[in-house]
């Protein structure tokens, strides 16, 4: 009989279950690294999902925006044409009078008229001081803006789609 085998047995059996212990541990090192690993490859795979739908969504938004500034440049041009046909009717505009209801004479007097006019030109009443008369169109033009601004709002909304 050998003299260490009452060692040599022990040791094996130690070193079996070492042995076993180590497989476990590098089993759970390793898989550990995998779980991390897949992981990590889910992480990225949401990530690029993520920024692609970002880059989509930046591409839609552009889109949008690209399509306002086209429908808001046609209706300020709108509303340009349309002031500009305002302010040119108002310059083309004869001077006002004040009609012969409001003066109190009768327009066939003499003093209803200026010295040089004749029947023909000069209608009855008299006209407005000019002060006045650019205060008047002053107003009308406001008003006006303020209308084609109102008009341009519901461009917009009929342009946008908002009504009901």
């Amino acid at each position: 009989m050998n003299i260490f085998k009452p060692f040599i047995e022990p040791a094996l059996k130690f070193a079996k279950v070492a042995f076993c212990i180590a497989l476990f541990a590098t089993g759970f090192y390793m898989g550990g690294h995998i779980e991390e690993g897949k992981c990590a490859v889910a992480a990225a795979a949401r990530a690029t999902a993520e920024n692609k739908a970002l880059i989509e969504r930046n591409a839609e938004n552009e889109a949008e925006r690209e399509k306002n500034r086209e429908s808001n440049r046609l209706i300020q041009k709108a509303h340009d044409f349309e002031l500009g046909r305002v302010r040119a009717s108002i310059v083309s505009a004869p001077r006002l009078r004040v009609g012969p209801a409001i003066c109190g004479q009768p327009s066939g007097t003499p003093e209803a008229r200026s010295a040089g006019s004749s029947d023909a030109a000069d209608p009855g009443g008299r006209l407005v001081r000019e002060d006045i008369g650019r205060d008047l169109d002053a107003l009308k033009l406001q008003v006006e803006e303020a209308f084609a601004a109102g008009r341009a709002c519901q461009a917009f909304i009929f342009a946008e789609n908002m009504t009901q």
